[in-house]
């Protein structure tokens, strides 16, 4: 398989449309992203947990604004 793009992200819209609809969604347990962690996050962290599944060649853990970060390959 070859992955194009890299950095381009906007993950603020994913955020956006689980605010907009918190109301039918319900309690929200948990946000998983699968992502390089290359791009641009919300400016606040949501009232939820955040797993960032991250592939061998992203940004580093530590880098990420807000949730938990694992690799996975």
């Amino acid at each position: 398989m070859s992955i194009k793009g890299r950095g381009g992200t906007a993950f603020v819209p994913v955020f956006e449309w689980v605010k907009a609809n918190a109301d039918t969604l319900g309690e929200i347990a948990l946000l998983v992203y699968a992502t390089d962690g290359l791009g641009q996050f919300p400016k606040q962290s949501p009232p939820y947990p955040v797993l960032w599944l991250l592939s061998d060649d992203s940004t580093e853990v530590t880098e990420l604004p807000f949730g938990t970060g694992v690799r996975i390959c």
